[in-house]
C-alpha cells in the first residue's frame, strides 16, 4: 500500500479509535486507588507491602510506550480500516455483470482424442470448472451436444450446480453420433430466453473439421448468423491441439484436427472470439475477462455495491504480537518462555505436513478411509490428489475418485506418474459405469508404459464388456474375477489403489492374481465367441449387476433428452 492509497483508507466503525484512551482511563484508575494503598502501610513499609510494579506510574518508559502502542492498535483494528477494490493497483470497481451466458459442451466421440491429456473432454470439463472461480454473478446454463443436442442445465445462478451437471456431460447421453452443432446452438439460443438482457453463448469443443463441412457446416452458419439477429455473442473455447489426433471408431482409423479458421469465421460473424485450451489461463482471460466480461450488464438489476479490501488483520496481528512479547520479556522466565515459544512454531510448522501424512496413511491402513480422505485433501501435490482418490475409491465414491485421479494426472511430474493415474483413472471410470473412458485410459497406459501387463489385461476386460453389452447374442464371458469368477457369479476385485503400495497378495485394481484369469482375458478382448456362457440366466445376471454399476441419473436425462431431441440431422453428418 503507497501513501496516496493510505491517505484514502475508511474505516467501517470509527467510535472504535476511542478504545485508544484506555491507557489514561488506567492511569486516572490508579491516581484514584493511590491514596488506599498508601493508608494500607506505612511510608517506611510501603516498599514491601506493596506491589507499585503494577501500577502504570512506576513502569518504565519502554513498556510503557509497548502498552499504549497495543492499544493504539487493537483500537486501529476494531476500527476497521478498508479501501474499495478500484483503489487498489487501479482495479475496476466489482459489480455483479448480470447476464446469461449458456454453455454448450461438444461431447461427440472426436472429443475422446488424447492430443492434450488425458482427453479433449475432460481437460474442457476441467478448464470450464476453473471458469467458475471467476464468474461474477452471471447466470448460466448447460447444453451437451453430439448427433443431437440437450439441456442438462438450465439458466440459474446457483454455480455449485453447474460442476454436478458437468460430470454427467457424455456422449452416451446420445443416441445420434456426430458433431450437430446448429442442433446446439438453436437449443441454447431458445433457452436463453428475455431478449432484453445481455447474452452469449460459451461452445466449447475439439472444432472439429467435419462439423463445418457439407450440409452441416451451412446450418452451422445459417444458426450463427440467427445469434447475431437475437443479439447474441458466440465465445469458442477449442479443446484440441492444432495438429489434431488418430482416433478408432468402428476399427476404422480417423484423423481428427481442428478446423481453427472455419471456427474463428463463425465467431466473427456474432462478434465474438475463439481461444484454444492452454494449459495456463491465457484461454479464460480472451474469452471471459476480454470477452464475455466487457459485454454490458443488464441495467435494470445492476448491483452497484462497493466490494472491500479488509486490512483489520495487519493492526491487530501487531498488536497481538506486541502483547505477547510485553508479557513474556521482562522476566528471566518470560524470556525463556519466548525462546521456546518462537522454537517450538518453527519446528512444528516444518513438521506439521509430516505429520499429516502419516495421520493419513494410517487412516488408510486402518481402513478409516473417509478420514483419509479428509486428511489427503488437506495435502497438495500429486500424492496427495492420488491418496485422496484412492480414498474415495475405497468408499466406492468412484466418480469422486476419478475427479482425484484426474487432477493427480494434471499434477504428474514424469512418466511413471502420469502412467500410475491413468491407470487407476481407468479402474475408477470402470466401476463408475463408464467403460469407454475406462479403455482409453487403460490404452493411456500403455502408450507410456508398454510393457505393463496388468494395463494390457485391464483393457482386453474393458473391451470385453463393451462386446459384452452390444452382443445380440450370448457369446461373450463375463469379466474374470480375481477368484476367476465373472461378474455374473460374485464379487470381482480387489480394489487397492496404486497409491497404497498394495503388499505381496494384494492385487492391483482390477488385475487377477490367477494366471487363468490374464488368459482368459486375453482370449476375451481378441474374440467375442472366445467362450459361452453357462446359461442365458447367468448373462442376464452379469448384464443386469453391470447396469447398476450406472448411476440412475444418466438414465433419466437421457430420457429428457430424447423428448427434446432434433431428429434431422443434416445429410453426411459424420459419426465423430
Amino acid at each position: 500500500m503507497n501513501l496516496g492509497e493510505l491517505l484514502q483508507l475508511q474505516w467501517r466503525a470509527p467510535l472504535w479509535w476511542l478504545l485508544a484512551l484506555t491507557p489514561l482511563l488506567l492511569i486516572g484508575l490508579a491516581r484514584l486507588r493511590k491514596p488506599s494503598w498508601q493508608r494500607y502501610a506505612d511510608p517506611q513499609l510501603q516498599p514491601w507491602a506493596v506491589r507499585h510494579g503494577n501500577t502504570i506510574e512506576q513502569q518504565t518508559l519502554l513498556r510503557t510506550l509497548t502498552e499504549w502502542t497495543f492499544w493504539l492498535l487493537l483500537a486501529c483494528a476494531l476500527a476497521g480500516p478498508r479501501l474499495p477494490l478500484e483503489t487498489l493497483s487501479n482495479q475496476p470497481q466489482q459489480t455483479k455483470h448480470d447476464m446469461d451466458v449458456m454453455v454448450v459442451l461438444d461431447v461427440s466421440p472426436s472429443m475422446a482424442a488424447a492430443d492434450i491429456a488425458p482427453s479433449r473432454l475432460l481437460r474442457a470439463k476441467l478448464k470450464l470448472q476453473d471458469l467458475m472461480v471467476r464468474w461474477h454473478g452471471e447466470r448460466i446454463g448447460l447444453i451437451a451436444y453430439s448427433g443431437e443436442a440437450g439441456l442438462l442445465l438450465p439458466l440459474t445462478r446457483d454455480t455449485g450446480a453447474f460442476i454436478p451437471n458437468l460430470e454427467f456431460a457424455s456422449e452416451a447421453l446420445f443416441e445420434d453420433r456426430g458433431s450437430h452443432l446448429a442442433a446446439a446452438l438453436n437449443l441454447a439460443l431458445k433457452n436463453l430466453g428475455n431478449a432484453q438482457r445481455s447474452r452469449a453463448v460459451l461452445l466449447v469443443t475439439d472444432a472439429e473439421a467435419s462439423s463445418l463441412s457439407g450440409e452441416a457446416g451451412n446450418t452451422a452458419i445459417a444458426a450463427a448468423r440467427v445469434l447475431k439477429n437475437s443479439g447474441v455473442s458466440l465465445y469458442v473455447l477449442i479443446s484440441a491441439s492444432e495438429t489434431g489426433a488418430t482416433l478408432t471408431l468402428n476399427d476404422a482409423p480417423i484423423n481428427s484436427r481442428p478446423d481453427l479458421a472455419g471456427y474463428r469465421a463463425l465467431t466473427e460473424i456474432t462478434g465474438g472470439t475463439v481461444a484454444l485450451l492452454s494449459d495456463n489461463d491465457s484461454d479464460l482471460a480472451a474469452l471471459y475477462q476480454r470477452g464475455i466480461l466487457a459485454l454490458p450488464a443488464s441495467r435494470q438489476a445492476s448491483d452497484k455495491s462497493l466490494t472491500w479490501r479488509e486490512f483489520y488483520t495487519y493492526p491487530l496481528l501487531a498488536a497481538l504480537l506486541l502483547l505477547l512479547v510485553n508479557t513474556l520479556s521482562f522476566t528471566r522466565r518470560g524470556k525463556q518462555a519466548l525462546v521456546a515459544a518462537v522454537s517450538l512454531a518453527a519446528s512444528g510448522a516444518a513438521q506439521a505436513d509430516d505429520a499429516t501424512w502419516r495421520e493419513a496413511h494410517q487412516s488408510y491402513r486402518q481402513g478409516q478411509y473417509l478420514v483419509a480422505q479428509h486428511t489427503y485433501h488437506k495435502l497438495s501435490g500429486f500424492h496427495a490428489r492420488m491418496g485422496e482418490g484412492g480414498s474415495a475409491y475405497r468408499r466406492k465414491d468412484f466418480a469422486f475418485a476419478a475427479s482425484q485421479f484426474t487432477q493427480a494426472l494434471l499434477l504428474a511430474s514424469n512418466t511413471q506418474q502420469r502412467a500410475d493415474a491413468l491407470f487407476n483413472l481407468g479402474d475408477s471410470y470402470f466401476y463408475a459405469g463408464n467403460r469407454n473412458a475406462a479403455a482409453d485410459a487403460f490404452d493411456g497406459v500403455l502408450r507410456l508404459r508398454p510393457n505393463d501387463q496388468h494395463a494390457k489385461e485391464n483393457l482386453a476386460r474393458v473391451r470385453g464388456t463393451l462386446v459384452l453389452r452390444n452382443a445380440p447374442v450370448p457369446s461373450t464371458a463375463g469379466i474374470p474375477g480375481r477368484r476367476g469368477r465373472g461378474l455374473g457369479e460374485g464379487e470381482a476385485t480387489d480394489t487397492s489403489p496404486l497409491d497404497m503400495a498394495p503388499s505381496k497378495d494384494e492385487a492391483r485394481p482390477m488385475v487377477g492374481e490367477e494366471s487363468t484369469d490374464a488368459e482368459a482375458a486375453r482370449r476375451l478382448g481378441q474374440s467375442t465367441a472366445a467362450s459361452q456362457l453357462d446359461s442365458d440366466a447367468s448373462r442376464s445376471a452379469a448384464l443386469k449387476k453391470l447396469d447398476l454399476l450406472t448411476d440412475q441419473r444418466l438414465s433419466t436425462l437421457k430420457q429428457s433428452i430424447k423428448q427434446d431431441a432434433t431428429r434431422e440431422p443434416p445429410q453426411g453428418m459424420p459419426p465423430w
